[in-house]
């Protein structure tokens, strides 16, 4: 593996962990909040983790890591003769 790619791995799943936050708000926002709690407490939380998960997921560094990780990829491919 390469740099890149562990890179990408590590961003992907601190991205993945922020939705399995968010997916916890929606349910606790559904079951368990008491009626009015959840327009001061849960919208603010769950747009703070999508803002999080989009800026890790458009981050420029996110690119430069997938031409990378590409590069890396098919420099090692082997192909069927």
């Amino acid at each position: 593996m390469n740099a890149a790619y562990d890179r990408l791995k590590a961003r992907f799943a601190r991205i993945a962990t922020l939705g399995e936050a968010q997916a916890m708000l929606h349910w606790d926002a559904s079951a368990m909040m008491p009626p009015g709690g959840a327009a001061a407490r849960a919208a603010s939380s769950l747009a703070t983790l999508a803002g999080l998960a989009h800026d890790l997921l458009t981050a420029p560094e996110v690119a430069e890591d997938l031409a990378a990780a590409e590069a890396g990829a098919s420099g090692t491919r082997r192909t069927s003769s």
